[in-house]
């Protein structure tokens, strides 16, 4: 069934460059932090420590997205959770800046987080699907 074999492939890649994503953010989080508070207009936390934990746990989620990106069908409760905490950061983020001027460029932030769970929704695999069925 190449149809869902496709689909399947695409939420791989889908998810590795969430991954990515999230992998790449941690990263300038913990080298340019000046930099990414700049851009996104943020104010830095006090101690750096908690940009530290922020990274620490974008590489954890993203490590999280590659494990299921190996075989995401036979994963499926995983990549309905990794569904479900991407739109959910979305919701978080994006109520943390609502009616925040000073916090306004959380809103791109949400829209990433946004972009990538829509995505990972509309290729996963419909409800019901056989995870046993990968040819």
């Amino acid at each position: 069934m190449p149809a869902r074999r496709s689909l399947s492939t695409a939420l791989s890649w889908s998810l590795c460059a969430g991954a990515a994503y999230d992998a790449l953010f941690a990263l300038l989080l913990v080298v340019y932090p000046v930099q990414i508070a700049g851009i996104f207009s943020l104010p830095l936390p006090g101690e750096r420590f908690y940009l530290w934990l922020i990274a620490l746990f974008l590489l954890s989620l993203g490590a999280f997205y590659l494990l299921i990106a190996r075989d995401p069908r036979g994963l499926r409760v995983f990549v309905l959770l990794a569904i479900a905490v991407r739109l959910a950061g979305a919701a978080v983020i994006g109520a943390a800046a609502f009616g925040r001027p000073d916090l306004a460029g959380l809103w791109a932030i949400a829209a990433g987080d946004l972009l990538f769970g829509v995505a990972h929704l509309a290729l996963a695999p419909p409800p019901g699907a056989d995870p046993a069925a990968r040819s």
